[in-house]
């Protein structure tokens, strides 16, 4: 979970997107006997082991009941996180609203360490409005277009990421997720 930014007001957030998503994902792996933990990466970096069972569900569900944004100007980088917290062979899924230039270069980093990164963005446009005025449409038709250019950068990276809201089904983004990764694995298999 990307904890270093919250867009919205209320309950209309990136975070509480971000924590219904990750209590759904987490069930729903569960449920399949996969092995699951979480790492909240923000200005407080948290994580919990990698577990099964309903147990873990709980510890998962208690752990993103106390997940909010926190400000620290003490960043030390992905290099903090203890190791076995992310398993070698482990595919890690990250929610994020990607306006944090620390989570796209952690993402990027562990991607290139060689673990297996899969992106569901949590869409921050339903959460910032455009000013009514010319000049901010065009800010926001910009803004627009930084974020293509981003998740082209992920694309680029072999990360899949799909955008979720909440207007679409996040089993739509995750097919979009699984999609992605089984034709990245097809053309790696052609070359």
């Amino acid at each position: 979970l990307d904890t270093f930014v919250e867009i919205g007001t209320g309950t209309g957030t990136t975070l509480d997107l971000a924590i219904r998503g990750a209590a759904s994902l987490a069930a729903r792996y569960l449920t399949r006997r996969d092995r699951v933990g979480m790492l909240g990466f923000g200005g407080i970096i948290r994580w919990l082991r990698p577990g099964m069972g309903i147990t873990q569900l709980y510890r998962l569900l208690d752990s993103l009941l106390d997940t909010r944004v926190v400000a620290s100007y003490a960043w030390k980088g992905i290099d903090v996180i203890p190791t076995g917290t992310l398993p070698a062979k482990a595919m890690l899924l990250a929610l994020t609203p990607l306006v944090d230039e620390r989570t796209v270069s952690a993402l990027l980093d562990v991607r290139g360490r060689g673990f297996d990164v899969a992106v569901i963005e949590l869409d921050p446009m339903p959460f910032a409005a455009a000013r009514p005025d010319e000049r901010g449409e065009l800010a926001h038709r910009l803004w627009f277009l930084q974020r293509e250019a981003l998740r082209e950068r992920f694309r680029a990276a072999g990360i899949p990421i799909a955008t979720w809201n909440e207007e679409r089904p996040l089993e739509g983004a995750l097919e979009e997720v699984r999609s992605s990764r089984r034709h990245s694995a097809r053309a790696r298999a052609r070359d």
